[in-house]
């Protein structure tokens, strides 16, 4: 039990939301200025000794750095996610990957500018579905056939493809040598459509035991549970899931935009006369714009704090299998009534493409060898006329089976997620597509958000250099460009993944945008050198 309690509270810590730490932190930090009479920007004018006027000083350049930059990176929304990555949303240590979020925003804030432009979007395809939402932020788990799924010791219809010749295959009399079959998961027709995992892994709501044979995904390509939702499943608009509201992302991004528009005001008479396009005040634009972004990402995309495991088919047929330790509690979503396992038919029908229904049942009988040990005895009805395999598992580590002088296994296809075969491709294509309404939200606003910094400094500054040194323009430049290559990078791996399902690995994907840090790193340290010369630092020695 104080193992159990433990792994609790690091769970809990692990939980804390950053957003809320951030604001104890400002509480902290900026409170005290009260105190000091000194202003954010400008000459600091304190009557006492040097050394406590350079301390105020480096006082002020971190509320500077954390009110118009720290406050976006901790405003960026990870309740909810796109593409391949939404399936971290609700895990456990889902802590890791949104550090590193805050960490690239910090120093690229449009990195996180597709993502929210993404987020936008699905929220409005999502139409007022809240089922339909969750499933595109990343929020949805379903139960699926696993690798080792075999059928009940019961008849029971199962959807199947059929062995090449299986209708021109004999009857097969027991007592015979029996022929060696497996069941192997479709993977041709649903790649890349789940991840397994397991409820260990998800902060999930409620409780999910699937059954041996059985386990917990997440969905990746949307399109198969998108299909599924809206074939077998009653209709959804009116369910309601809980998320959490954004109320700590919009006061953020309030906050933000206040104190950065503030900063680019004061700028035009403190820093441009000096610095030309240089200005540090400049850079905060891009965290503004970003701000308004994550304020309507707050207002308008739900987020998720745990994730919802939703009724489908498959489920309902874990559930018949009658094990003991299967347990469902707290799914949503309600499975139409023919579309239930009890009424998939008493007289197997064609499915969909190359699938068939047909009835299945295995045995556990002994082996005709006249050992003691036993094997297990797979039977397929079709048309009245049952056929016996001798089961065997495929893949590595398994029994051995198609040894040498024996025929190849059979295989029987099935569907791990979808009880009734695959969906066509076209139908998976179509559903996956982008939508008018996401092509216009994402290319109006991700143009807009990219010309406005420019449309700025030119406003403000005409790209005159004034006083600013090469390199202080060359810095300040090269942290805009890479932010802005950063946010292509991001739309374009985006565009990729929906229309080839590439995974580029996240190793390449880190380094990548670790090597765009180093733009925003250089940028930072230019930031600090001409605030701190703006200031009349001293570099005391104390």
């Amino acid at each position: 039990m104080p193992s159990h309690n433990w792994f609790s509270s690091l769970t809990l810590l692990s939980r804390l939301s950053f957003q809320v730490v951030l604001a104890l932190f400002l509480v902290i930090v900026i409170a005290p200025a009260r105190a000091a009479p000194v202003s954010l920007e400008g000459t600091v004018t304190v009557d006492t000794s040097a050394c406590f006027a350079d301390a105020v000083i480096i006082y002020n350049l971190a509320s500077y750095l954390v009110g118009n930059y720290v406050i976006h990176a901790a405003a960026i929304p990870v309740g909810a996610d796109i593409g391949r990555y939404g399936q971290k949303v609700t895990r456990r240590d889902n802590w890791r990957w949104n550090l590193w979020l805050n960490t690239i925003s910090l120093f690229l804030p449009f990195f996180a500018l597709s993502r929210t432009l993404i987020l936008l979007a699905q929220q409005v395809r999502s139409d007022g579905d809240g089922v339909l939402a969750a499933l595109l932020h990343g929020a949805l788990l379903v139960v699926v056939r696993a690798p080792d799924w075999q059928p009940s010791t019961r008849d029971e219809v199962v959807y199947t493809r059929l062995p090449t010749k299986f209708a021109q295959q004999d009857d097969t009399p027991y007592g015979a040598s029996l022929p060696e079959a497996t069941i192997v998961l479709d993977a041709e027709g649903e790649e890349h459509a789940y991840q397994p995992t397991t409820a260990d892994d998800h902060l999930l709501h409620g409780i999910a035991s699937p059954p041996p044979g059985y386990t917990l995904a997440t969905p990746v390509r949307k399109g198969y549970a998108e299909f599924l939702i809206k074939k077998h499943i009653n209709d959804t608009k009116r369910l309601k899931v809980h998320y959490r509201p954004g109320f700590i992302v919009t006061l953020l991004s309030l906050a933000q935009m206040v104190i950065g528009t503030v900063s680019l005001y004061v700028s035009q008479t403190t820093q441009i006369p000096r610095w030309g396009y240089a200005a540090y005040g400049l850079s905060v634009t891009p965290y503004v714009i970003m701000s308004i972004m994550n304020l309507l990402c707050g207002v308008f995309v739900d987020s998720y704090t745990c994730a919802q495991l939703l009724r489908t088919p498959i489920l309902e047929e874990s559930v018949r299998r009658g094990h003991t330790n299967t347990e469902y509690d707290g799914t949503i979503g309600t499975v139409k009534e023919e579309y239930l396992p009890q009424n998939w038919g008493t007289e197997p029908r064609r499915s969909r493409g190359d699938y068939v229904a047909v009835r299945m049942r295995t045995e556990d009988r002994k082996k005709s060898d006249g050992s003691k040990d036993s094997e297990t005895i797979l039977v397929v009805t079709l048309d009245g006329k049952s056929r016996e395999y001798r089961l065997v598992c495929a893949g590595s580590g398994c029994e051995a089976a198609g040894a040498e002088g024996t025929a190849k296994p059979v295989e029987f296809a099935v569907s791990a997620f979808s009880h009734d075969g695959p969906p066509p491709k076209d139908t998976v294509r179509r559903l996956e597509a982008i939508t008018p309404r996401e092509r216009t939200t994402i290319i109006s606003l991700f143009l807009l958000a990219m010309i406005l910094p420019h449309v700025v400094v030119y406003a403000l500054t005409g790209y005159r250099p004034n006083h600013s040194t090469v390199a202080q323009r060359a810095w300040m430049m090269a942290w805009l460009a890479a932010d802005q290559f950063s946010a292509c990078s991001t739309l374009g791996c985006w565009i990729l993944w929906k229309k080839k399902h590439n995974v580029i690995p996240d190793g390449v994907q880190r380094a990548w945008y670790a090597g765009l840090m180093v733009a925003g790193m250089g940028g930072f340290v230019t930031l600090a050198q001409m605030y701190l010369q703006d200031q009349g630092y001293q570099f005391q020695t104390c």
